[in-house]
């Protein structure tokens, strides 16, 4: 028996072809926006580090909470509204919150970006009571180093 290659398969075969470069566009046209996305976040993860340093440089550290802490929506800073930002929901524990601090110092945030970011986010102290002190912060990462 004899096959034969007909038309109609050409025509199928140039139609597949088409729809996996036109596929392949749009992956290319989705991976350009991400990379764009992604040099946006840095920009702005730059801008923001910026900013907490010439904050942290004024000296309000000593403050309980910041005034411009206060002025940002908590949607913002709280990490549980926030599942992408959270690997978990579980409540703050001992472990977790250190983890947290060393996986931020290992990211390369400076310690007051740190506590600037505890504080924000509402992290409670490892003892439970009070706020964030810089010489906790420093503390935890020094541990880190030392390990």
């Amino acid at each position: 028996m004899t096959r034969v290659l007909t038309n109609g398969r050409i025509d199928r075969l140039e139609k597949y072809l088409q729809e996996w470069i036109d596929a392949i566009k749009s992956l290319e046209t989705v991976q350009r926006q991400r990379l764009t996305t992604e040099e946006r976040l840095v920009s702005t993860m730059d801008r923001i580090a910026g900013q907490l340093e010439k904050i942290v440089a004024l000296g309000v550290m000593d403050e309980p909470m910041p005034r411009i802490v206060q002025r940002i929506p908590s949607r913002v800073l709280d990490l549980s509204e926030n599942p992408d930002a959270s690997q978990t929901r579980e409540p703050w524990s001992r472990e977790r919150i250190v983890q947290h601090i060393q996986d931020l110092h290992r990211g390369g945030m400076k310690e007051e970006e740190i506590l600037m970011t505890l504080m924000a986010s509402k992290v409670p102290t490892l003892n439970g009571k009070g706020t964030w002190r810089i010489q906790s912060v420093q503390r935890i990462c020094r541990q880190m180093q030392q390990t």
